[in-house]
């Protein structure tokens, strides 16, 4: 869990800006000349091949309350050790966030099938306007981000520490190596604490990019509540609230990519 909440935060971040602008500048910046335009022709015949499989069952596994056998009167990494042990991740969800940084505030919504993802953010002030949009498609390793309306987005690779992003900032787990003395989970304090009538695991601890994280996750299942960063001087600069969130359900749909959009290779 070496960046757990951190790519979360750093992913938003960048979709947020990009919404809060309007249109994307990816879709009016001239191509770089190494640059490569791909059309994206076959993804709804693609589509059709997957549907011919029976989609994933929402096994219990989905839908049931995480365990809450653990010790809460534990502390520290022992408790975050605990709690991540006694937890297993869903197959598919959705949630819904607020995202308020640097003076915006945006909505954003996200899907999740297996290790696939669709996600798109609005700013909470125009809600039916233009949105900004990224899909990850697991099978191919690829993310597809663009803004909704315009004809070009672009395309690059999911880099492969990157892949359990999504999961990994919404649910609560943890990488034993990561949270031990020296590891680069930057643990300042963790203990079980109420957050709006119900029992958390909160804890704080020291980004990689110097921030200081807040985090609230839920002791019935594991899912993120509230996320604050700060800065030494105690400043909020950034803050991800869940506003509604559903375990199960079958999202494929939301991965099958426009056709009328050209998407340029990143490399």
């Amino acid at each position: 869990m070496k960046k757990l909440c951190t790519l979360l935060l750093v992913f938003l971040l960048m979709l947020s800006v990009s919404a809060c602008g309007g249109e994307s500048d990816s879709s009016k910046d001239e191509p770089k000349e190494e640059a490569k335009k791909e059309e994206v022709k076959d993804d709804k015949e693609e589509a059709k091949e997957d549907d011919k499989e029976d989609p994933k069952e929402n096994k219990d596994a989905d839908t049931e309350e995480a365990s809450t056998t653990f010790d809460k009167t534990l502390k520290g990494k022992e408790l975050l050790k605990a709690a991540s042990s006694t937890f297993k991740l869903p197959e598919s969800y959705r949630d819904k966030m607020r995202i308020t940084y640097m003076g915006g505030v945006n909505i954003s919504s996200t899907y999740v099938s297996g290790d696939s993802f669709y996600t798109e953010i609005v700013p909470e002030a125009e809600p039916n306007g233009p949105k900004a949009i990224i899909i990850y498609k697991a099978d191919e390793g690829f993310y597809y981000n663009y803004v909704q309306g315009e004809t070009t987005g672009i395309k690059g690779i999911y880099e492969e520490e990157m892949k359990d992003e999504m999961k990994a900032g919404t649910f609560f787990t943890a990488d034993d190596k990561d949270l031990d003395e020296g590891g680069a989970f930057g643990l300042i304090d963790a203990r079980v604490e109420m957050l709006d009538g119900e029992e958390m695991v909160y804890f704080e601890r020291i980004t990689e990019d110097g921030l200081i994280a807040k985090n609230w996750y839920s002791i019935k299942d594991r899912f993120l509540r509230k996320v604050i960063g700060e800065v030494d001087s105690g400043d909020v600069v950034a803050k991800y609230e869940v506003l509604e969130f559903e375990f199960g359900g079958d999202y494929r749909d939301k991965l099958i990519l426009d056709e009328n959009i050209t998407f340029t290779l990143l490399e």
